[in-house]
């Protein structure tokens, strides 16, 4: 049982799992309308706090973590609620405007914790340099549910080494306590 026992370990360690309760599992926040209820998006965070967009998994109106241009989150470790959020996204070309003097458009988008604020920018300017831009902007008050933890891949791994385990460990018990005739 000692030899087990011991293999057990060093496949932990080799695959570096560590204990699975300390294994940190992705946050899941659906984003909803808090009026209709109605689902506007999601958004996965890798940890509590961050302020790099590295494993963030986002969708929003059409907006993706590839657009994501800068974010920072803080998530309660206690309820898995939304504390602080500062994301921002843009879509299409970033200068767009009369100073750009070329055919261009935007959308831009700023996620917080309470609100979603929108906008954009189109521009058409003429062979003569004369043209005409128009803005857009909304705002959205949104709210936070969260609809599960991912775990992680280190979790499910230490989970199965640890059935293993107890199955080698039963099967070498009952192995050793053949009953022998009296």
């Amino acid at each position: 049982m000692i030899r087990a026992s011991k293999l057990i370990s060093a496949l932990a360690i080799i695959l570096g799992v560590g204990v699975p309760s300390l294994a940190q599992a992705a946050i899941v926040e659906t984003i909803i309308d808090p009026d209709t209820d109605a689902t506007l998006g999601s958004i996965t965070f890798p940890a509590f706090t961050g302020d790099s967009d590295a494993g963030v998994l986002f969708s929003y109106g059409g907006f993706t973590q590839a657009d994501i241009t800068s974010i920072s989150w803080t998530i309660s470790p206690s309820t898995d609620e939304v504390v602080a959020l500062d994301l921002n996204a843009l879509q299409g070309d970033p200068g767009c405007g009369f100073a750009s003097q070329t055919n261009c458009s935007n959308s831009t988008l700023n996620l917080t914790e309470t609100t979603a604020s929108g906008g954009g920018t189109s521009c058409s300017f003429g062979g003569d340099g004369i043209g005409t831009c128009t803005g857009s902007a909304s705002l959205r008050f949104v709210a936070y549910v969260t609809t599960g933890a991912v775990p992680e891949t280190s979790t499910w791994a230490m989970l199965l080494l640890g059935f293993a385990g107890l199955g080698y460990a039963g099967y070498r018990k009952t192995k050793r306590t053949r009953f022998q005739p009296a």
